[in-house]
């Protein structure tokens, strides 16, 4: 995985955790034991203040747990009377040495701008399910040494228009931001094979149920093919089921990765695709459906 591959994880994981935080009230018995090797030390609060007892209960925990993955892990941790500190520490597969400060701050500060506008519902909803105030998130990031390598206060109803400004070494000829390098359009980075390196997560999820992927592109549309193996039993279905399938599943993913996936693309290489079309094939390669999305994310 790439070093701008882990940051944009970091910026979804952390809009998940922060909505995961007040899903569900507290319940009164749920208070958290010191255990050897446990993921934090119980809270004393003088005041027995809402927000401790919060972070006291089995809800943090499980928080805790849910959002972290191998490549980074997170602690909470809370500050009196209405901060939560979202604590993540980086894999030591991941070498920090050789950005800058600058281009740390300006790539995390980048997809950090776009998410604080999105976490603001997690203030009031927080207040409502835990009855305990909450006015600011604090990201901090930390290297595998514990060095401190980027923070951020997220502050409700704060004035997140202010966006960071890209660094020098992350803008392409044309003024493009980007995290990877720029190409001028979609072949181009086809070619150079970083589209299939920035796929490849995804395309091994997609072999792990039986289907094979490559990219492609057809003038300035993203192609992406599907195959289907002929183990999965596709000929003895019958084709209704099959086109109502399809329409079903173009709507979940407009819903829930087409957008994703247009900026992931023109932040990491400043393209911007006419449409995105999904193929689907059998694994003799007869057409099964064809599912085209128009750019209506990245103007």
């Amino acid at each position: 995985m790439k070093k701008r591959e882990l940051l944009w994880i970091a910026a979804v994981v952390m809009l998940f955790c922060v909505s995961a935080c007040g899903s569900r009230p507290v319940a009164g018995d749920e208070t958290v034991h010191k255990e050897e090797g446990g993921l934090g030390e119980t809270v004393v609060s003088e005041e027995n203040s809402p927000l401790a007892d919060w972070y006291n209960s089995e809800r943090r925990l499980e928080v805790e747990k849910e959002c972290g993955f191998p490549d980074m892990t997170l602690s909470l941790s809370i500050e009196e009377p209405d901060t939560i500190v979202f604590n993540y520490t980086i894999s030591s597969a991941y070498d920090f040495s050789t950005a800058s400060p600058n281009d740390i701050s300006n790539t995390f500060g980048y997809y950090f701008d776009d998410i604080e506008e999105n976490v603001q519902p997690a203030f009031a909803a927080f207040r409502e399910t835990q009855d305990s105030p909450l006015t600011t998130l604090r990201v901090v990031f930390w290297d595998a040494e514990g060095n401190r390598i980027y923070s951020r206060d997220i502050a409700e109803n704060s004035a997140y228009s202010n966006h960071t400004e890209p660094s020098e070494n992350t803008v392409s000829s044309e003024g493009r931001f980007v995290l990877g390098t720029p190409y001028d359009n979609l072949q181009d980075w086809i070619d150079s094979g970083d589209a299939d390196s920035d796929f490849e997560d995804m395309f091994t999820q997609f072999e792990a149920i039986g289907v094979t992927a490559k990219v492609s592109s057809d003038g300035n549309v993203l192609v992406i093919e599907n195959y289907f193996s002929d183990e999965l039993g596709l000929d003895k279905v019958p084709q209704e089921e099959i086109k109502q399938s399809f329409e079903a599943l173009e709507e979940e993913m407009r819903e829930s990765m087409i957008g994703a996936l247009y900026e992931i693309i023109y932040k990491q290489h400043g393209l911007k695709p006419d449409a995105i079309r999904f193929d689907f094939y059998t694994e003799s390669g007869v057409q099964l459906a064809s599912l085209e999305f128009e750019n209506e994310w990245i103007q």
